[in-house]
């Protein structure tokens, strides 16, 4: 279940800008690593230790693969793919290394998995900050 508040918002483009009424998330707390540690041991037979080794090993490898610009299709999950984000420039021979500041990340996730995620129902909280 996600929960959501209304929220006032200025709109500039469109064919009718002004203020208008959006619907905004209402977050729950940030899940930590040792949470998804937990939920993981609790529904499967590995154990504490097997779980942080693989999820660290996982974000080692990552890292490796991603820094040196490939992407990453993870089947159950979706794919992570760099890329760079820069400044424009006037001509080919000004933009290096210098005009770029720095990588992303890009992650979309696969069929399934946004189905599953876009299955969810919502609920109206009501929230105090209406601007």
């Amino acid at each position: 279940m996600i929960y959501y508040t209304k929220n006032r918002r200025k709109i500039t483009v469109g064919v009718a800008p002004g203020f208008k009424f959006i619907a905004k998330i209402l977050r729950n707390e940030d899940i930590t690593e040792q949470q998804i540690v937990e939920k993981i041991v609790k529904s499967s037979t590995l154990s504490e230790g097997d779980v942080l080794s693989c999820l660290r090993n996982l974000q080692l490898v990552m890292t490796e693969y991603l820094t040196s610009g490939s992407t990453i299709r993870l089947e159950n999950l979706g794919t992570f793919t760099p890329y760079l984000e820069s400044k424009a420039c006037e001509s080919i021979d000004e933009v290096t290394e210098n005009s770029i500041k720095g990588v992303k990340i890009r992650f979309i996730p696969n069929v399934r998995f946004k189905k599953q995620v876009s299955s969810v129902q919502y609920e109206y909280r009501h929230n105090e900050t209406i601007a």
